[in-house]
């Protein structure tokens, strides 16, 4: 009896701490995980001593290339001067910190699973952490919130983001992100770099468990008007990304903005 406990013991911490092969599906090649996976993975504390893990996202190129193309897109846009902006997968703000050098009087907020974004952000980017207002709550959560309470963003942003949400979160997205932007979705994603055939792909599949899913967006936002799409290379790193600017096709009356 006591044997067969603990063997059944075993066999259960094995399954939850040793990442499991991912399952053949999806756009290519495999299945996302569910939502639980995915927020336990972001979600998890990770101190200031995660030196590699900060610094990435706080400098690294690929980040600060992304960065850029989301300031020089945002230039473009027909927008007030205290146009609200709210980002979905924000991390630490990098992108916030440096929409804020350019757009000063922009108000800005963003959400995230982990709980030491806010301070990383201080560390890295100082007083900046007092003007992005930042939300510990999952996407879908935050969506979800936001239509209830009818609020609205003149810009919704994602760098990044969408590429990690599972499929049992994509009908989330396609239901709630059109009814929050106020004027534009601007979206920089993964545009066919990540492979499963890739070492890097498989790095990250087997260590954490982590997926990246390269989806059609036109198909999912086709409430909003498509007005431009470019696709990027990555000169270091050859990974391609698209960026996406979708336009609300009418405003909506009667609805809140951010505060």
């Amino acid at each position: 009896m006591l044997t067969s406990l603990k063997s059944a013991l075993v066999r259960l911490y094995r399954s939850i701490t040793q990442p499991q092969p991912p399952r053949r599906s999806g756009l290519n090649g495999f299945e996302a995980p569910s939502a639980e996976r995915e927020i336990e993975y972001w979600g998890r504390r990770r101190p200031a001593t995660d030196k590699e893990f900060w610094e990435y996202y706080a400098h690294g190129e690929d980040g600060m290339r992304n960065t850029r193309d989301l300031i020089a897109t945002l230039e473009k846009l027909d927008l007030p001067p205290e146009f609200s902006l709210h980002e979905i997968g924000c991390n630490l703000g990098r992108n916030g910190y440096y929409i804020h050098q350019r757009f000063p009087h922009a108000r800005l907020s963003g959400n995230d699973v982990n709980p030491e974004v806010e301070a990383r952000c201080r560390e890295f980017f100082g007083d900046f952490a007092d003007v992005m207002r930042f939300e510990i709550v999952p996407t879908q959560e935050w969506l979800e919130r936001e239509v209830k309470a009818g609020r609205q963003y003149d810009v919704l942003v994602s760098v990044a983001h969408l590429i990690h949400v599972p499929d049992d979160s994509v009908e989330v997205l396609r239901k709630y992100i059109p009814q929050v932007v106020r004027r534009y979705l601007v979206l920089i994603e993964s545009a066919g770099t990540h492979s499963p055939d890739s070492e890097w792909y498989k790095k990250w599949t087997t260590n954490a468990n982590v997926h990246w899913f390269d989806r059609d967006y036109a198909g999912i936002f086709d409430t909003l008007e498509l007005v431009s799409k470019e696709d990027q290379v990555r000169t270091r790193s050859g990974k391609q990304y698209a960026i996406y600017v979708f336009k609300k096709p009418a405003p909506s009356e009667g609805a809140e903005g951010n505060s």
